[in-house]
Formats: C-alpha cells, sequence, structure tokens
C-alpha cells in the first residue's frame, strides 16, 4: 500500500493547487481503508501474489459487470494501451476505478442480473 501511495503522491505533485488542496484534506485512515478495498477488488480474479492480472482476469469482471463486448475491448484496448507488457497494474486499474465501482455496485445491487447492457445509453425517439 505504501507504494501506491506514493505513487498517488507523485502523480498528485504535478497537479494544481485546487486538487492539491483537495488531498492535503484527506483523512488518510479513511483513505487507507478505500485503497485496501480498492486492492481486493483488484485481485478479485487473480493471485494476490503477483503484482498485476491480465486482460483475460480484467475481461472476466467486465462480462460479470454487464459491460459488452464492445466496451470490454475499449476498456482492455485503453489500459492495454498505456502499459507495456501484457499486464495490467494496480495504477492502471485505478484510472477506470469510477466505473469498477459502479460495476461492483451493479452486481451487489443485483447479482443474478446477466445482462450486458447496463451501460448502454438509451435512445430516445
Amino acid at each position: 500500500m505504501f507504494s501506491v501511495t506514493t505513487a498517488l503522491c507523485e502523480k498528485v505533485s504535478v497537479l494544481d493547487e485546487f486538487v492539491k488542496r483537495l488531498v492535503e484534506d484527506l483523512d488518510l485512515f479513511e483513505l487507507e481503508c478505500k485503497l485496501d478495498f480498492y486492492r481486493k477488488m483488484f485481485f478479485v480474479t487473480g493471485d494476490y501474489s503477483a503484482n498485476y492480472i491480465t486482460a483475460d482476469q480484467l475481461r472476466i469482471e467486465l462480462k460479470a459487470g454487464g459491460l459488452n463486448q464492445s466496451q470490454e475491448d475499449h476498456v482492455i484496448g485503453h489500459i492495454m494501451h498505456s502499459t507495456y507488457a501484457e499486464e495490467i497494474s494496480f495504477l492502471d486499474y485505478m484510472a477506470y476505478l469510477p466505473l469498477f465501482l459502479s460495476m461492483h455496485k451493479n452486481i451487489c445491487d443485483n447479482a443474478l442480473d446477466m445482462s450486458r447492457n447496463k451501460y448502454q445509453r438509451s435512445h430516445a425517439t
């Protein structure tokens, strides 16, 4: 967790003053608890001894979360574009945290809903 927090702090150091003030006002204990929760989400399909997950492991999560094939390909394509290996790091995963939190909520709210169109816009006629 220390390395994740350090990496996030390094990224924050180049942010504007407004964002820096927001980060300075964070409750560090709350941040630690949230990071631990996010890390558990990251490794839900993987091996805790490794520091990464594979694209196939992430694809399982995306399917369970209700994304369709094109959306899966889009997310994985973006994540894999930003990494040098065929591995997805925790920091790469954190970039898509709002999506993963939303998917987690959908699964918890209705674990038996296997539809793959939860994130499609409805077209009004």
